[in-house]
């Protein structure tokens, strides 16, 4: 799963398993090549406020599972976490504002902020929808440019 304004039907992906090092060769890593792409159909490049920026990777191969490739579990539908429920990102984005992409994975605590939270004026407003997932951290460790896409686990 990754996010719809990540994907560009223009370009060919890979996807890695078990990576941690971007400048490295590591055990158990492997690149897989998509079977298929499927970005949700009500998607809206232009209308991002909309929502229903997602998008299915099938691979063509199955993964092994190890230490290092686990797999993610997707909650039951109209599953609602509570306020300050505690998630973590992970990505290779910037490791700040303006500042160079990360070569190892990074992690950050990222809680889900609830809807009423979510909403308020000094957060995004009426730009959040009832169908996003809105977590916040503590204004110092985030999640930055390039980290689009990556887990939001809990």
């Amino acid at each position: 799963m990754t996010a719809a304004h990540c994907i560009n039907p223009k370009l060919t992906y890979r996807v890695f398993v078990g990576k941690h090092n971007l400048v490295e060769e590591e055990a158990g890593a492997k690149a897989i090549l998509p079977e298929k792409i499927i970005v949700h159909e009500k998607w809206n490049q232009i209308f991002v406020a909309l929502g229903n920026d997602i998008a299915l990777i099938k691979l063509s191969e199955s993964v092994t599972l190890s230490d290092q490739v686990q797999l993610g579990c997707i909650p039951a539908p109209g599953t609602l976490l509570p306020n300050l429920y505690p998630c973590y990102i992970t990505g290779w984005g910037r490791v700040s504002t303006g500042g160079p992409i990360a070569d190892k994975l990074q992690q950050a605590l990222m809680p889900v902020a609830d809807h009423a939270t979510c909403s308020q004026p000094d957060w995004w407003g009426i730009a959040v929808r009832t169908t996003m997932v809105c977590a916040g951290g503590d204004g110092i460790v985030a999640g930055c440019n390039g980290d689009s896409g990556g887990p939001l686990n809990c």
